[in-house]
């Protein structure tokens, strides 16, 4: 069966249309195939987590789905071309429901690369959005906000291979004998069973990765010479100066955001922005630039990003307001 038809199905399970051999075709495609099992988990969380579903047909609430995810989603024409290979798609169905209430949208997109037997999984996080993944080997990763990560629906020869592009907390299921590497584009991490937070965003041009237990080794782009990581210590890699220094993490700064917690360590306010702007989805605007080498610490806990400016406004002042759709930092 293939992934249209399955999605299909399920969507008339979730709205008790189902036929009773509808609901056997379901079953048996998902012993066929076990990854589906996952996507049908998924897909039904999503389904009951929303609005959708309420009084529509399942055709019907897939339309309405769709024309959300149309009237909502970014312009991205890279990412249009690729989506709209297929009339009727898991991203279409199940990768971009709105949920009421939340900010940004999140992404599934599985494809097939040619000359690939492996079909691959992408989960791609707006700002504003965070979510949680469970990879085939049963690792657990935490994705952050304006974050993607890629990897195969099953792991097949001697390594666990994965593809990240801005930030995450894993916590890596042991096997000694598949070692679980996770590729950014500046360097990879390679582990055999541990838990760690990696920080690989393109525009912050370095790659930060801290351990929380285990060890782990990160190879910069063009080395052979691996840096290996303790728990309580972490690499930053600067991509302009290809250089890795070795630090300590102080209070589990580095993976406070799984906690819903802010930790600054004499961080600039420019900084704070983009930890503020992915983590809550509103945009901030600098309208002086001055502003963002000032310098703060602190901790902070689940609270609005008007509170935490506000805060940090008591140790150094700096003008700011926050509306419905962004921060303005400035006059």
């Amino acid at each position: 069966m293939d992934k249209d038809r399955f999605l299909f199905l399920a969507a008339r399970i979730f709205s008790s249309e189902a036929s009773p051999e509808e609901i056997s075709q379901v079953k048996s495609a998902m012993v066929d195939n076990p990854a589906l099992k996952e996507t049908y988990e998924t897909f039904r969380k999503l389904w009951e987590s929303s609005a959708i579903a309420d009084d529509l047909s399942a055709e019907a609430a897939l339309e309405r789905t769709w024309e959300k995810i149309r009237s909502q989603a970014p312009r991205d024409t890279g990412r249009e071309e690729v989506f709209s290979v297929r009339r009727f798609t898991w991203l279409k169905v199940a990768a971009a429901v709105v949920i009421t209430g939340m900010i940004g949208l999140m992404w599934f997109l599985q494809v097939k690369p040619s000359g690939d037997d492996l079909l691959y999984t992408e989960t791609v996080n707006t700002a504003g959005i965070r979510s949680e993944v469970i990879l085939p080997d049963g690792t657990r990763v935490r994705l952050a906000g304006d974050s993607k990560l890629r990897y195969p629906s099953g792991f097949t020869g001697d390594r666990r291979e994965v593809t990240l592009s801005g930030e995450a907390f894993f916590e890596v299921k042991p096997d000694s004998l598949h070692p679980f590497i996770v590729h950014t584009a500046n360097g990879q991490i390679k582990v055999l069973g541990t838990s760690f937070n990696i920080s690989a965003y393109d525009a912050d041009r370095e790659v930060i990765t801290a351990v929380a237990t285990g060890k782990v080794s990160f190879t910069p782009p063009g080395s052979n010479e691996p840096v290996i990581l303790l728990p309580g210590k972490k690499a930053i890699y600067k991509v302009s100066h290809r250089v890795t220094a070795l630090e300590t993490v102080t209070e589990e700064a580095e993976w406070a955001w799984t906690k819903e917690k802010f930790v600054f360590q004499a961080d600039s306010l420019g900084r704070i922005a983009a930890v503020l702007h992915r983590y809550y989805g509103k945009p901030v605007v600098f309208k002086n630039n001055r502003y963002k080498a000032y310098r703060y610490t602190g901790t902070f806990s689940n609270q609005p990003p008007a509170k935490i400016l506000e805060m940090l406004n008591k140790t150094r002042a700096f003008p700011f307001s926050v509306t419905d759709t962004s921060i303005i930092i400035g006059n």
